[in-house]
């Protein structure tokens, strides 16, 4: 009995040193950063191969770089053809003029000229807006799109 609560004591304590380390984000040598002694609590020591901490410190590089999220937007125009650049000019400036706080984003995939708007996190954000805007633009459709991130208020 004495041996199950000693194991279970310490399998306990090294999950909880585990989520300990995991509010540490935010540094590019996050490694170097668990490795330093902490008063009182003792130190970690790490051993691996260095092309790990290589990836790991690049992944951390390319993410802090990042100025966009998965999230959703609202297509609100979509066409070819001749004149499709200045009619999806005419949209954004019509949708602009009734929503100046919305973004309102002008797209060109390959033949197709398209206006996106908004930076929603999820579908339900973006809901609001497309219920008002639904008279306005008949045809328009929630998509899936790497967004801006939002603004903290």
């Amino acid at each position: 009995m004495m041996r199950f609560f000693t194991c279970s004591i310490l399998f306990t304590l090294y999950f909880c040193s585990f989520a300990q380390t995991s509010q540490d984000n935010g540094t590019t040598d996050l490694l170097y950063k668990l490795q330093e002694p902490v008063n009182g609590l003792g130190t970690i020591s790490i051993n691996q191969d260095t092309r790990v901490q290589y990836l790991l410190n690049k992944h951390i590089k390319i993410n802090e770089g990042s100025q966009t999220i998965k999230g959703w937007r609202i297509q609100i125009y979509n066409s070819s053809g001749k004149e499709s650049k200045e009619q999806a000019k005419k949209v954004r400036e019509k949708f602009l003029a009734k929503y100046p706080d919305v973004s309102a984003y002008l797209i060109y995939q390959p033949p197709y000229f398209k206006i996106r708007i908004g930076d929603f996190r999820t579908k339900q954000e973006a809901f609001y807006l497309y219920k008002d805007i639904s008279s306005m633009f008949p045809v328009l459709y929630y998509v899936s799109d790497e967004i801006n991130f939002p603004a903290i208020d």
